[in-house]
C-alpha cells in the first residue's frame, strides 16, 4: 500500500499552489452570468390589453394603495408608541 502511494506522487503530484488563470473567467450557481441582465420586453398600452388582464392591473393598483395606507397606519402607531 505506501509503495503504491510513494509511486503515485512521483507519476501524479499534487500541486499544492495552483495559480487560476486570469483570462478564465468563473460562473458561480449564486450569481449566473445573465443575472443582472435581464432583457426587457416591450410594454404594452393598457388600452391594447386584454379586459381580464385589464382587471387584474386594476385590482392590483387597488389593493396595493390599500396595503400602502395600512402599512402607513401601523408606521403612525408604532412611532407613535415610540414616544
Amino acid at each position: 500500500m505506501t509503495l503504491k502511494l510513494k509511486n503515485q506522487k512521483q507519476s501524479d503530484p499534487l500541486k499544492r499552489f495552483v495559480e487560476k488563470d486570469g483570462y478564465l473567467q468563473e460562473y458561480s450557481p449564486m450569481n449566473p452570468p445573465d443575472a443582472y441582465s435581464i432583457k426587457s420586453s416591450d410594454t404594452i398600452p393598457y388600452e391594447k390589453l386584454h379586459p381580464f388582464l385589464q382587471e387584474l392591473i386594476d385590482e392590483h393598483n387597488n389593493s396595493t394603495s390599500k396595503i400602502k395606507a395600512f402599512e402607513e397606519i401601523l408606521n403612525k402607531i408604532y412611532t407613535e408608541r415610540i414616544k
